[in-house]
């Protein structure tokens, strides 16, 4: 019986470290997944189209799809990416790639205003791209929010405290390459840090960055300090699982 319950705990403990060596084989080697480290406000997950409240720690992997409606979600991918995806937006994570050569992110903006930081990783090549209905934005390693707006210029914005903004890239840090999407005409610009593209009707108009959204960009720095704060928190659960295995050993 002895031998018995030895061989049952070698194989619990053989499975348990297959299991391991599975995820961070996948962790590090292909695809990886965001967590949320912020919600507010009402916001939903869609995983193989069922959808479920947004909560804190909630893995977001490919393919799901983010809504949010009156409240706003922030995501975290390792210690690469991080993201503030304001209210009535919509966006689909298509491909979250971390390998020992090659970070790539690439996200759907369908409707709404996403603020993203990729961190430049000297050691790997760091890329994200966020496409949307009419231009795609491109970058490695920057700060800049993305707005797709489907509503027309003169349209009343609520709060009234809030200006309307141009669907179009917005440029706090690094530089971005915006390139349209169509048949004609087809335009690609590069935007750096202070300056926007902004979409008019056929084409893209670049400036300098406007006063109005510089000053919501501000919330940028609150993703450093986040990013910052959440990765101690990763590093700190990794040693609490390396623990957990020595102490079975």
């Amino acid at each position: 019986m002895k031998t018995i319950n030895q061989f049952f705990y070698k194989g619990i403990f053989v499975l348990i470290m297959i299991i391991f060596n599975s995820s961070t084989f996948a962790e590090n080697n292909s695809s990886v997944y965001g967590l949320v480290s912020f919600v507010s406000g009402e916001a939903t997950v869609s995983k193989n189209n069922k959808s479920i409240p947004a909560k804190l720690s909630m893995k977001v992997e490919e393919n799901d799809v983010i809504t949010t409606k009156n409240g706003m979600i922030r995501i975290q991918i390792t210690d690469a990416y991080i993201c503030h995806i304001e209210k009535n937006t919509t966006v689909t994570f298509k491909k979250i790639l971390e390998s020992s050569s090659i970070k790539s992110y690439n996200i759907d903006l369908h409707k709404g205003q996403v603020f993203s930081r990729l961190i430049h990783d000297k050691n790997k090549h760091s890329e994200l791209t966020i496409s949307t209905p009419t231009f795609t934005a491109g970058v490695r390693g920057t700060e800049f929010m993305v707005n797709v707006n489907d509503q027309e210029p003169s349209a009343k914005v609520e709060p009234a405290s809030e200006k309307f903004i141009p669907s179009g890239v917005y440029v706090k840090n690094g530089s971005v390459d915006v390139e349209t999407i169509g048949k004609k005409n087809l335009q690609k610009i590069n935007v750096k840090s202070g300056e926007q593209a902004a979409v008019e009707p056929g084409q893209l108009i670049k400036d300098v960055l406007d006063d109005y959204v510089a000053t919501k960009m501000k919330i940028l720095d609150e993703l450093r300090i986040m990013k910052e704060y959440n990765c101690k928190l990763i590093d700190e659960q990794k040693e609490k699982n390396r623990k957990m295995l020595e102490e079975f050993k």
